[in-house]
C-alpha cells in the first residue's frame, strides 16, 4: 500500500523519490540490510519501486553487504565522506561516534541526500533510516538507468 496524498485517487499516485541510509557493521549481510530496508519502507506505506539510491558513510566502501543490497534495489550506492554527512540527527549514537567519527550514519546519510522521513531502524548488525530526496540523489536512479540497460542488455 501506497500513501497518497489527500485529493489522490487509489493507483494515481507514484511513490517519491527515497534514498535510504544504512549503517552496519562489517558482518551485516545483504539479506539482513535488505530485509531492514523492506521493513522500513513498508512502515512508511512505500514498495521499494521508490527507492533511487542507498547511502552510507565513505568508510563502507568494498562493503559487500552494501553493495548487494544497492543490486537487489537496483539503486547507486552514494558513499559519503564525514563533512558531507548531515549534523544533528535526533538519534545519535555515542558507541557510532567512537566507532568511526560521526555520531550518525543512517540517517545523517539519508538526510544528506533529502528530507528525513523516518529515523533509524536497527536490526542486530544495521540501520536503516529513509528521506525523500532532493537534488542530485533524486535523480539518482535516472542517470543510472541507461547503464542498467546496457549492462543487462550485453548477453551472457
Amino acid at each position: 500500500m501506497t500513501m497518497a496524498p489527500p485529493g489522490f485517487a487509489p493507483g494515481s499516485f507514484t511513490a517519491p523519490p527515497l534514498v535510504a541510509g544504512i549503517g552496519c557493521t562489517a558482518r551485516a549481510g545483504a539479506d539482513e540490510i535488505v530485509a531492514l530496508m523492506q521493513t522500513c519502507l513498508a512502515e512508511l506505506g512505500f514498495s521499494a519501486s521508490g527507492l533511487v539510491a542507498l547511502a552510507s558513510h565513505a568508510r563502507k566502501a568494498g562493503h559487500p553487504g552494501l553493495a548487494a543490497a544497492a543490486r537487489h534495489f537496483g539503486v547507486p550506492l552514494l558513499l559519503l565522506p564525514p563533512s558531507r554527512l548531515a549534523p544533528g540527527m535526533p538519534t545519535p549514537s555515542s558507541r557510532v561516534e567512537a566507532a568511526v567519527g560521526v555520531p550518525s550514519v543512517a540517517e545523517a546519510a539519508a538526510a544528506a541526500c533529502g528530507k528525513l522521513v523516518l529515523q533509524k531502524r536497527r536490526s542486530a548488525q544495521a540501520t536503516c533510516a529513509i528521506a525523500l530526496a532532493s537534488g542530485p540523489a533524486q535523480s539518482s536512479r535516472a542517470a543510472m538507468a541507461p547503464s542498467m540497460l546496457s549492462a543487462s542488455s550485453a548477453g551472457p
